[in-house]
């Protein structure tokens, strides 16, 4: 036993020296996690609880996006690994999204990909948002138009509209999420995507985008080349 703790110290004790002169850069997700987990596992091999959770939830951001009953039930977690794991992803998150605040401007990618899963890749039920944004893309507000499935679309196209018209938007991003993990969309996500460009196309204000969020990643409508397209020469 005494020669397993010695290993063990020792390993850690090389994993941190190595996160110091690294800063973590370029690190594999497993051993990001294998160090996080010694912090709260004490005297263990937590290499292979790190994979396992990986395996088990597939990604870092659906480990963010597991509650604490579904972290407990991988054997080896149990109150105070859940707890540093939520905590140091949550602290990641509200850190995140102040940022993206403070920043405003949704001018790439990566930026939308960020804000929109901060905002939803970790919600257990469904949501659905609409980012108001200016002419230069930076947000005005977000706001949220309704809890629950995208099946009434004449309900959620009066209230965007709303919003749109009341915060003097120039564009504007719709985005909600899927738990289940199924980034696809439905039939009625689709006929709500085209009915809002329709509307809001009236208005001269542009819809930019429909994300679709899960604890696994986000999936754009522009990119799946499910948005409108219209002829303006006619």
């Amino acid at each position: 036993m005494s020669d397993t703790n010695d290993f063990q110290s020792g390993h850690r004790k090389r994993l941190k020296e190595r996160f110091l002169k690294t800063e973590g850069h370029a690190w594999e997700d497993y051993e990001l996690l294998e160090l996080l987990l010694t912090y709260a596992i004490p005297r263990v091999d937590v290499k292979p609880l790190a994979k396992t959770l990986l395996i088990k939830f597939g990604s870092l951001g659906a480990i963010q996006a597991a509650s604490i009953e579904d972290l407990k039930e991988i054997k080896g977690i149990k109150d105070n690994t859940a707890i540093l794991l939520k905590v140091s992803f949550l602290m990641q998150e509200s850190i995140l999204k102040r940022e993206t605040i403070k920043r405003e401007c949704l001018n790439s990618w990566e930026r939308i990909e960020n804000y929109c899963f901060a905002l939803l890749g970790r919600e257990k039920k469904e949501y659905v948002y609409v980012i108001l944004l200016d002419a230069g893309c930076c947000v005005i507000d977000t706001v949220q138009i309704q809890k629950g499935t995208v099946d009434q679309a004449s309900v959620y196209v009066r209230e965007i509209v709303e919003q749109l018209i009341k915060n003097n938007a120039v564009s504007f991003i719709l985005v909600h999420n899927h738990p289940s993990g199924d980034t696809r969309p439905s039939a009625d996500d689709i006929r709500l995507t085209h009915t809002l460009q329709d509307t809001t196309r009236k208005l001269n204000i542009l819809m930019q985008d429909h994300f679709i969020v899960s604890p696994q990643g986000i999936n754009s409508f522009k990119l799946m080349d499910l948005m409108k397209k219209y002829d303006d020469k006619k």
